[in-house]
């Protein structure tokens, strides 16, 4: 839960998007409405689910309160004697917005403020982050000897998925992509039932969530023997990724982070394959600020976690990505997810 020491009297922050609600609650709940000001957070929620917050709520600082009605929202503010109201606009409609305005109170655009304060995890975050990318790295391990001839994407998500359950994970990041031979090539491909034959590229983009928080992997491996333009294209990407990790410092602009990578494509002539952005942030969700792309904005700071995934995408040929989930420490970047960069053939 946060506290937000930097409001000022009469300021409160009201958020209705689910990750939202959970970040400045710490409280997962199917509903409601969460309003933090400087000494108290509170979470509204209708009588149909208020016994369950309530229950969830025993043990924290936040406080449960019914809402019957829109009017109860508005009581509690004028209670705080709120003058200014920060809300997430990207979360609220046009209607919402004008029921907030009539309260008399400042409303504003709160989403950059939100944003800011996600972006920079604590200590608790990092450690869950941490361990979603310590299970999303063995349940891999584990499923390796499960790939072989004849064996379908399908099957081996299936088994990817089912192995970070079975060590503690409460489910997926993201739908687990897998993908074989000229499948490798599509950046987002849809994990189908294609079935793996010999001397063909694996790409797999993976990840699993704890207490909430997000892991991000993707591998690119060979089962056979790979060709001399497969591994040629391998170590560019390997070397991008090392390179980007190596370069990004506290306060690197997240254009400069992803020009890292995308120059040294360019000085091989290979640029125009890298056809998505370096990295994003992540956390509650498997996409948050920063974004790590040519048009990216801010830079990066200590604490903050994200991805170095560069890639080289060859139409009906392969594909081959590399992402680890890194955050910026004293130390510079460092990787929870190993680094991926050794060409894994089975």
């Amino acid at each position: 839960m946060n506290h937000l020491d930097f409001l000022l009297e009469g300021e409160a922050i009201l958020v209705t998007d689910a990750f939202n609600r959970r970040y400045f609650s710490g409280i997962e709940h199917e509903e409601g409405v969460v309003i933090i000001t400087r000494s108290k957070t509170v979470y509204f929620a209708d009588l149909r689910s208020y016994d369950i917050l309530e229950q969830k709520t025993k043990n924290s600082l936040v406080t449960p309160m019914v809402m019957k009605s829109f009017e109860s929202i508005k009581e509690y503010l004028a209670s705080k004697n709120a003058r200014k109201l920060y809300i997430d606009y990207q979360s609220i409609s046009v209607a919402e917005y004008k029921r907030y305005k009539k309260t008399g109170i400042k409303v504003v655009d709160g989403s950059k403020l939100i944003g800011k304060i996600r972006q920079v995890k604590s200590s608790l975050e990092l450690e869950n982050i941490k361990t979603a990318c310590d299970i999303a790295q063995k349940a891999f391990y584990m499923t390796l000897p499960y790939i072989k001839a004849g064996v379908t994407e399908r099957a081996v998500k299936n088994r990817l998925v089912n192995a970070m359950k079975k060590l503690g994970a409460e489910g997926e990041s993201f739908s687990t992509i897998v993908a074989f031979g000229k499948n490798t090539a599509v950046p987002h491909h849809e994990t189908g039932d294609t079935k793996l034959k010999r001397n063909q590229p694996i790409l797999i983009d993976w990840g699993c969530k704890v207490n909430g928080y997000c892991s991000d992997i993707t591998r690119t491996f060979f089962y056979g023997k790979p060709n001399a333009e497969f591994e040629n294209t391998f170590n560019l990407v390997a070397k991008a990724n090392l390179v980007a990790q190596n370069k990004i410092k506290e306060g690197t602009s997240c254009k400069k982070a992803d020009s890292y990578a995308r120059n040294y494509f360019k000085s091989f002539g290979v640029d125009e394959y890298f056809t998505h952005s370096l990295g994003h942030g992540l956390g509650l969700e498997i996409h948050e600020k920063p974004f790590l792309s040519p048009k990216g904005k801010g830079s990066i700071s200590k604490s903050v976690p994200f991805t170095i995934e560069p890639g080289l995408y060859y139409k009906d040929k392969f594909g081959i990505r590399i992402e680890n989930t890194v955050v910026l420490t004293e130390n510079g970047v460092i990787s929870l997810t190993g680094d991926g960069r050794k060409l894994l053939i089975i």
